[in-house]
């Protein structure tokens, strides 16, 4: 089981994306006992949605339909368990066609903030789109640097500026970046520690199908180069 899919005690953050069909929170408890989850969803800049609680019996899962809870269509929920190693969360999305038909999912795990650095990919093939979704789990705004770096070499985006409210949710379109039949790397970088977690998100061509690939952190590798803070 990979990192992001270890059930935690810690406070998390699930991003909430239903801008093509529905977003679900998939929660359960891992333990052999009750726990208590608090929850806080918030909207794109912040603002505070709902709060509430959720009574988990052990071993159980609940879905709860964000949809109506958010008044914007990007959002997150932060989730708090009452006991050690005991949620997992999962922020499930789903596109459906003009016959009410299934047409595509994607899934985001709940994340602690971890970190400072962090790095993805893109892809323009096949006519695809994609974007970076930042979600802020501080109280205060964070500037993140964006890097966009070609397969061969090239620099298509050099540490572009993103703001991320307090507490928010950024959207910021990657592959507008860089032309069709293109891919590479995104480099991430937070100016403050432990703050940020996020994910790329593809879209195929006519939105067909919909896939995230996680921001994972490389904190241990130097990004001078291309860094404003070294």
């Amino acid at each position: 089981i990979r990192d992001r899919a270890k059930a935690t005690g810690e406070a998390i953050v699930v991003p909430l994306d239903k801008r093509n069909g529905t977003a679900v929170l998939e929660l359960s408890n891992a333990t052999n006992a009750a726990i208590t989850v608090a929850a806080t969803y918030r909207n794109i800049n912040g603002s505070v949605a709902s709060t509430t609680s959720y009574n988990l019996p052990a071993y159980s899962t609940i879905h709860v339909v964000a949809d109506s809870i958010l008044s914007t269509v990007l959002g997150s929920v932060s989730l708090d368990g009452s006991a050690a190693s005991s949620v997992i969360a999962v922020g499930v999305h789903y596109s459906r066609d003009a016959a009410a038909e299934l047409q595509n999912a994607y899934a985001l795990f709940g994340r602690e903030a971890k970190g400072t650095q962090y790095r993805s990919s893109y892809n323009t093939f096949l006519g695809q789109s994609c974007d970076l979704i930042l979600v802020n789990s501080t109280s205060s705004d964070v500037t993140s640097f964006v890097t966009m770096t070609r397969y061969d070499g090239s620099i298509v985006a050099n540490a572009e500026m993103v703001t991320t409210p307090a507490n928010g949710v950024t959207n910021y379109d990657l592959c507008s970046k860089d032309t069709a039949d293109r891919y590479g790397s995104v480099v991430v970088e937070s100016s403050v520690a432990d703050s940020i977690t996020g994910a790329v998100v593809r879209h195929g061509a006519g939105e067909s199908y919909q896939f995230a690939t996680e921001l994972q952190r490389f904190d241990h590798l130097s990004i001078c180069g291309i860094s404003p803070f070294c």
